[in-house]
């Protein structure tokens, strides 16, 4: 084993290769060029040494002096700067040194005898990045990226070493070992891998790998750091260029990727000009000055390649890009990275899903919308309809839960009253609203207010006195306006304290919750007069305390009626909700569990139960709002507590809950029989019908069911039999 900073045993006489070949490149020979270029001269090597070229250089190894093996460097090494694809760029002097230690890291951590890279065991790969972090710093947010890349490099140099052990060591003839330069192989393992290289199945890959080999009709001569390592003395020779004013190599080609590609196989003379080694590489530079050519012939919109298949260096090679790699960039950087520029033609899946998830989304909320605006103007309807029924008004063609036109606020009001009841006469060409409730009132009347925050909704937002208009009223000295009456505020409902007054008294009193106790002019088709006072009984409820008990729902709207289809849509926006913080909660279709499906599909509605309890059974609980009597409740499964919990917002009546609490049952019984989860020694599921909540006033079941759905998604309970009991 090689000890960090240390000298070798002894020399060797070739320095290990220590990367892979880069992707297969390879293009017919014989492209026509399509515009007439300066032949480059072309110094074609003999037949054989050409052949023999490896992946990182075209020059002949015969010609070089015999280098000694790598060792680890002397001193720790700073890496500065990694890029998107995990590769070291910064200092430039720190690549090459990167890519070495990689090689050295694999050869004395990763066993020989493994066939591929996929078969080294996850400590040896530990073992091996261990080893480089003795010897490198880099940025902490760079070592996930950091580290995967060095793995990709110790892959590469384990896998040439492997075929230079076997090239040098067991494929001539003769006895020599590689003990002595390498000696963290022992002697059995040796044995062991030469009787692997010398098998039938060794001999067929050696001989396909051997062909495959030779379709690289474009080698580099970039050397071990690839690109990157030559990105800073291209930068130098092009500023001395610039300096001397000359061109710059290769700027024939103004493309980055494809001048990269030349640079890299290419010869630039004293002269300037250029010379090629390999024939191939020649014929797809002339092809690209041919392609830069046509597109200075272009406007620079036609000339801009619209797809990655339109490049020019694609097209001059005549091959498809390789997955994993970017050529003239670097064998190692992907698509994403190389060529960033065409990322949004290629889609990803988990992009695709998340865009689907927010239409999907989108959808929902439109139809939620539509839904609850229609719910809620059939509710106004019926309640104005039966206000003026009762004070035996005819109803007026305008609907009443659309915004009237209001007379203008500078209106006269020494204009003439008209005879019938106290409205004022409008100017002439104003529209003439229909008459209001507060209209017809004697003297005062107690009254709601309402805040017209849509044409189709508007909330309670306070309670008081309303008293008949006239032309003699004046608020805080101020004219009343037309379309206005005036009102006392006894209570404001606290979320709407802060609601801005549509005519504001004086500087002080600007809000609702400023205007208790004193006088405010409120437009008159949103005063609903209480003809009758209403019976002495609790605002709310008041439930037994249990630290599962759910708070009363709060707010400016209350849903009076929710039909299937409306609390079907909410359940699966619940759903995408509960996907989005950890999928603790399952829920079930309320258009499937209802009470006319149990009297006419009870089988189906078991089966239904049965499936998801078996789905759901990892979650917390699983809800479902159910319909039983006209009236909506929640159920909660508890699958872990064996145990199914009824909010039900309506107790002071008596519900059959029978059916539900059956087919519960039915489908529970052969979910534990199959192993479901469930309280051990508990098999038979309970059933708490008398769970304390928030009761309801009048027929707002619809509005607490997703109430309570929604504070049980945002504040997941356990609803622990024991808690519960002490609770209550």
């Amino acid at each position: 084993m090689s000890t960090p900073g240390a000298n070798p045993s002894s020399p060797t006489p070739a320095r290990i290769q220590e990367e892979a070949n880069p992707a297969t490149e390879a293009v017919a020979e014989g492209h026509p060029a399509t515009t007439a270029v300066q032949q480059p001269e072309i110094h074609e090597l003999p037949q054989e040494q050409h052949t023999s070229m490896s992946g990182e250089t075209s020059a002949s190894r015969s010609s070089r002096n015999p280098r000694s093996q790598n060792i680890w460097p002397t001193t720790v090494q700073v890496i500065r700067e990694v890029d998107a694809s995990g590769r070291p760029t910064a200092p430039r002097t720190v690549i090459g040194r990167w890519s070495n230690c990689c090689g050295i890291a694999a050869r004395e951590n990763f066993g020989i005898l493994h066939k591929d890279i996929g078969k080294v065991t996850e400590a040896e790969k530990e073992r091996a990045w261990t080893a480089m972090e003795k010897w490198f710093t880099f940025p902490a947010e760079a070592k996930d990226r950091l580290k995967r890349k060095a793995f990709q490099k110790m892959g590469k140099a384990w896998k040439n070493w492997k075929s230079k052990l076997f090239t040098e060591y067991v494929n001539p003839p003769g006895n020599h070992t590689p003990f002595d330069e390498y000696p963290q192989i022992t002697e059995a393992v040796w044995e062991e891998f030469c009787s692997l290289k010398t098998t039938q199945e060794f001999r067929e890959s050696s001989e396909a790998h051997r062909v495959l080999q030779q379709r690289n009709e474009h080698p580099h001569r970039l050397g071990t750091a690839g690109y990157i390592g030559k990105e800073a003395i291209w930068a130098q020779e092009d500023a001395a260029a610039a300096a001397a004013n000359v061109p710059a190599p290769f700027s024939d080609i103004p493309e980055q990727r494809a001048r990269n590609w030349a640079r890299a196989r290419g010869k630039v003379n004293p002269d300037g000009s250029v010379t090629f080694e390999n024939k191939s590489d020649a014929v797809v530079y002339q092809e690209l000055l041919g392609l830069v050519a046509e597109q200075a012939s272009q406007s620079e919109v036609e000339s801009a390649p619209k797809r990655r298949e339109d490049d020019i260096l694609t097209k001059a090679l005549g091959t498809k890009e390789h997955p994993g790699r970017t050529r003239g960039i670097g064998s190692d950087v992907p698509w994403k990275h190389g060529l960033p520029q065409y990322s949004s033609q290629y889609r990803k899946r988990k992009v695709s899903k998340e865009e689907r998830d927010a239409r999907l989304k989108a959808e929902l909320k439109v139809e939620v919308i539509q839904e609850l605006e229609a719910s809620m103007n059939a509710r106004v309807e019926e309640r104005v309809n039966k206000v003026l029924a009762d004070m035996n008004i005819p109803r007026v063609t305008t609907p009443a839960v659309q915004p009237t036109p209001r007379v203008q606020h500078d209106a006269s009001p020494s204009q003439h009253r008209s005879s019938c009841a106290s409205t004022e006469v409008p100017a002439p060409g104003l529209p003439i609203a229909p008459l209001a409730a507060v209209d017809h009132i004697e003297g005062a009347a107690q009254c709601v207010l309402l805040a017209r925050v849509h044409p189709t909704f508007a909330p309670e937002v306070a309670e008081g006195m309303a008293f008949k208009p006239s032309v003699t009223d004046k608020v805080h000295g101020a004219d009343l306006l037309a379309g206005y009456a005036k009102v006392s505020i006894d209570t404001v409902k606290d979320t709407w304290s802060g609601y801005p007054l549509p005519v504001p008294p004086n500087d002080e009193i600007m809000t609702l919750g400023d205007a208790r106790k004193t006088f405010i002019q409120w437009p008159k088709e949103d005063i609903v007069v209480k003809m009758t006072p209403r019976p002495s009984r609790p605002t709310e409820l008041t439930p037994p305390k249990s630290k599962l008990s759910i708070e009363a729902p709060r707010g400016p709207a209350l849903i009076r009626k929710l039909d299937t289809g409306l609390l079907k849509c909410y359940s699966l926006l619940c759903w995408i909700e509960s996907r989005r913080h950890g999928n603790q909660v399952g829920f079930l279709d309320p258009s499937m569990v209802n009470e006319v499906n149990l009297r006419q599909s009870f089988t189906e509605v078991v089966d239904y139960v049965n499936r998801c309890l078996w789905a759901h059974q990892d979650k917390e609980y699983i809800m479902c709002a159910h319909n039983q009597e006209r009236h909506w409740i929640l159920l909660v499964i508890v699958p872990k507590w064996s145990r199914v919990t009824y909010l039900n917002s309506n107790k002071s009546k008596d519900y059959d809950f029978s059916e539900i609490t059956k087919a519960l049952n039915m489908a529970w019984g052969p979910y534990v029989e199959k192993g479901g989860r469930h309280k051990e020694g508990k098999n038979e599921l309970y059933h708490d019908t008398k769970f304390a909540c928030a009761q309801q006033i009048g027929d707002q079941c619809g509005f607490h069911v997703c109430h309570n759905m929604s504070t049980l998604l945002r504040e997941v309970k356990d609803f622990d039999p024991e808690v519960v009991a002490n609770g209550e």
